[in-house]
């Protein structure tokens, strides 16, 4: 019992920490987006 209660503490804190790499990475690909795709294309809109 001890070891699978174990098992799951792991589990659930491996899950809690690729979660939040996804959303650490989600954050940063937006920001990496905004700066790279959104900012070059603000002029060319505002040209138009």
């Amino acid at each position: 019992m001890f070891f699978a209660s174990n098992h799951i503490l792991l589990g659930l804190l491996y899950d809690y920490t690729f979660l939040h790499k996804i959303a650490t990475w989600g954050t940063w690909g937006r920001g990496a987006l905004n700066v790279f795709v959104c900012n070059p294309l603000k002029p060319r809109i505002f040209a138009l």
